[in-house]
């Protein structure tokens, strides 16, 4: 698995992005989706609400901490993302 740069400047729709997902800290899934689903994704865990998809994928590609996103109010499932030059391997319509 190829991993970009953490400082790489590129595009954010040009990139895929590795999801590990956690709960409680303990690893379920990972998964590699688009910059569109990405989008969604944000956005369906209401972190669209608090920055733009820009403004997230540039702390994403910039920072060389996995940025980490909650996906339930109590913070027990949580998600990383960390850009990768790989296929998708998620398909978006199962993002609800």
């Amino acid at each position: 698995m190829q991993e970009l740069e953490p400082h790489r400047p590129t595009s954010p729709t040009s990139l895929n992005y590795r999801i590990d997902v956690f709960h409680r800290g303990r690893y379920l899934a990972t998964s590699v989706m688009e910059a569109s689903d990405l989008r969604l994704l944000l956005d369906v865990s209401g972190h669209l609400h608090v920055a733009t998809f820009e403004a997230w994928v540039e702390i994403i590609v910039i920072d060389a901490d996995q940025p980490q996103f909650t996906l339930d109010a109590k913070g027990t499932v949580t998600y990383r993302v960390t850009p990768v030059a790989e296929r998708a391997t998620h398909d978006g319509r199962s993002i609800h």
